[in-house]
């Protein structure tokens, strides 16, 4: 187990011990590297708990890097963290979102039950 600091913009920073579990980027999209992107970061504290970390990184000039994080104790509650809403207000998951839990996936098994709905 490593020791973590994780950033948020307006609240104190978070510090833990445990693993990293996934990491994803959407910095580069088809083949294009990006002026602004988000990276998510998914830990797993050693008493269990999931910390969701998200950078939002500009090279834009005069613009801030942002960030911030949320702890969560269940898998259930990391998922919905990771769902954003239409304009409709359906919910769904970002390209970037569902990169990241197929990355869970294979290194938590808790997440793989949630990768598809069954019909």
């Amino acid at each position: 187990m490593k020791e973590f600091i994780v950033g948020r913009d307006g609240m104190k920073d978070l510090r833990f011990t445990g693993e990293m579990l996934a990491n994803v980027s959407n910095r580069w999209l088809a083949g294009q590297e990006q002026t602004r992107w988000t990276e998510i970061t998914v830990y797993r504290s050693e008493n269990g708990k999931y910390v969701i970390a998200w950078e939002f990184i500009t090279l834009w000039q005069g613009e801030m890097n942002t960030c911030k994080a949320t702890v969560c104790g269940m898998v259930s509650e990391v998922v919905a963290e990771l769902m954003d809403n239409n304009p409709d207000g359906e919910a769904y998951f970002s390209d970037l979102s569902k990169k990241l839990l197929n990355e869970l996936a294979q290194s938590d098994n808790s997440f793989k039950e949630l990768l598809y709905d069954r019909v």
